[in-house]
């Protein structure tokens, strides 16, 4: 069967069949698979079938992989992989399921050097439900009015993974953890450094303020930037099949998990994050 492309959205995402990821991957189907990376943000490879060195596997065939800051959900043979389940819990803290990640964000936006992309494999999905939404923020900075453009283009945000929003909900870090993610300041705007295009680089979750900016000031033109990032028609909503394998490039985008599982259901996935550079 021939590897076939084909749009989930208007928005971004593509369905990528035909291709097994358990396979090593020839130089010009790489090029093939990159190029519909940056063309569509978002990648569904369909019908996949790894056990979890399999996964990692066919992550290395698109870049390096490196650990998420949370230790208790790393798995023990391979720490690069971490869980993603409904039955995720704050060990640390109350030692009661949450509702992770149902925050709009980007992927270790907290860190100096982000993740480049995340990768993530669905093992268990319900039938209903557990949707992952995803935001075209490439398309979301270019729609913004030329004044916000302008008011934003050339400055910083302080981006923190210990955020002071109360509506998040996190898992409670450990003194280790807390010392791998200290404050960092990153573009409002970042340029892409592959595609060389622009695209918003805050989110509720994690930004803080805007550098040498009223504090007044800052607070509102965030607000006006997240309301218009997160209006529909900049989204996608993936339904999750049993074998997909969905690559982001969080350099342009944001996501979010949706929980509205009904009782009894499973949701359990995989997750590996590829190494990227450092936003400008």
């Amino acid at each position: 069967m021939a590897v076939q492309t084909t749009p989930l959205s208007d928005v971004m995402g593509a369905e990528v069949t035909g291709i097994d990821l358990g396979k090593s991957l020839d130089g010009s189907l790489k090029e093939v698979i990159n190029q519909a990376f940056l063309d569509y943000k978002v990648l569904c490879f369909r019908d996949q079938s790894f056990d979890i060195a399999g996964f990692l596997d066919a992550a290395h065939q698109f870049g390096s992989t490196h650990p998420h800051v949370y230790r208790h959900l790393r798995l023990d043979d391979f720490p690069d992989v971490s869980v993603v389940s409904n039955e995720d819990k704050d060990v640390h803290g109350s030692g009661k399921k949450f509702k992770r990640a149902a925050h709009f964000h980007t992927d270790e936006s907290y860190k100096a050097v982000p993740a480049k992309a995340t990768l993530l494999y669905s093992v268990k999905v319900p039938d209903e439900g557990g949707e992952t939404r995803f935001v075209n923020m490439q398309t979301a900075y270019e729609t913004l009015p030329d004044k916000t453009k302008q008011r934003i283009d050339g400055h910083m945000a302080v981006q923190r993974f210990l955020t002071s929003n109360p509506d998040i909900q996190l898992a409670t870090l450990t003194d280790e953890e807390k010392a791998e993610v200290p404050d960092v300041i990153h573009p409002i705007a970042r340029t892409h450094d592959e595609t060389g295009k622009k695209a918003l680089y805050v989110n509720a979750a994690r930004t803080e303020f805007i550098v040498d900016m009223d504090p007044a000031e800052s607070k509102a033109l965030l607000q006006e930037i997240y309301d218009h990032s997160l209006m529909p028609e900049f989204q996608y909503h993936h339904h999750w099949r049993v074998g997909d394998l969905m690559m982001w490039d969080n350099r342009c985008t944001m996501h979010a998990a949706t929980h509205n599982l009904k009782p009894g259901a499973e949701r359990l996935l995989y997750r590996t994050l590829l190494d990227g550079t450092k936003p400008v």
